[in-house]
């Protein structure tokens, strides 16, 4: 059963005395309406569910964060443009494109002009597969292009109106969630990912993130951008000190790691996940990319 808790309509004033109570907000405040769904908590380390889903308006000025959350945020540009930032890296997101905040990630936005923005929260502990198909997860560059921002609008609009039907079933308001992601998917990888620019390992990289529930391998990669084993141990070596292999290694136990956290799968089914054909090779990997056993990981 999906729950009302809160719903905002043009209360830009109390939205941004919350966002200030928070230290989260600064400048000019922002119009808001937010639908945020009841959760069954036993239900999200289960399947995917949906957390809230709305649209907001900043004004010129406004800023957002840092903030995190833990689950998947997906926002898209219906007007405007503003400014991403994490940890790391600075974006600019303009008319038509979007980003994706994986959970854990602390970000912040700002822009210098009016921006209008539609967004939708969820979770789930095999959505990270979808998203990869849908070339999503790229950890270089949370931002995504899509050019008919009319169809993510109303596919936006659908969830968060159906969302406030008293009996709406999780499973309706999650096919409108699937339709959104296959929808981007269709829009293929993004286009600058064989650009010649590009190391072998950034290349490398993106193909290990974006398949590692495919069990990716040394040899996947070598064919896929038909390089030679030797230029391409030397691209990870110089730019990570590893070899292909210890990589990979380590993006399995990190991708482990998140599954330990955030699902209540055995070792074992990590393990078969993941690509590992014994628990035995698993927890000897993960010792010696963690430096501990699973078991104490959790």
């Amino acid at each position: 059963m999906i729950v009302f808790l809160f719903i905002f309509h043009n209360i830009e004033i109390f939205h941004f005395i919350i966002e200030i109570i928070h230290g989260r907000a600064e400048g000019i405040p922002m119009m808001v309406h937010d639908y945020f769904l009841d959760i069954n908590r036993k239900m999200e380390k289960e399947e995917l569910v949906i957390y809230n889903v709305g649209f907001g308006e900043s004004f010129s000025g406004y800023t957002y964060g840092y903030d995190s959350r833990d689950y998947y945020l997906l926002e898209y540009t219906l007007q405007g443009n503003g400014q991403l930032n994490t940890e790391n890296s600075i974006y600019s997101v303009k008319d038509n494109e979007g980003f994706l905040i994986s959970p854990g990630t602390t970000f912040r936005i700002t822009n210098e002009e009016k921006w209008i923005l539609c967004w939708i929260g969820f979770y789930g502990p095999y959505i990270d597969r979808h998203l990869e198909d849908a070339h999503l997860l790229d950890r270089h560059n949370p931002v995504f292009r899509f050019e008919d921002n009319a169809l993510i609008e109303s596919i936006i609009e659908r969830i968060y109106h159906k969302a406030r039907e008293p009996h709406i079933s999780n499973a309706t308001l999650l096919g409108e969630l699937y339709g959104l992601i296959g929808h981007l998917a269709e829009r293929g990888p993004k286009s600058d990912l064989n650009c010649t620019s590009l190391s072998y390992f950034e290349k490398a990289n993106y193909f290990i993130c974006r398949n590692i529930l495919k069990k990716p391998t040394v040899e996947q990669i070598i064919l896929e951008y038909d390089v030679s084993p030797s230029q391409l141990y030397r691209s990870f070596k110089a730019e990570c000190g590893m070899s292909p292999k210890q990589y990979i290694d380590m993006k399995k136990i990190e991708k482990a790691c998140e599954m330990i956290t955030n699902t209540t799968l055995s070792f074992h089914q990590i393990a078969s996940i993941l690509g590992y054909e014994h628990d035995s090779a698993f927890f000897q990997t993960f010792k010696r990319v963690k430096g501990i056993r699973p078991s104490e990981y959790k």
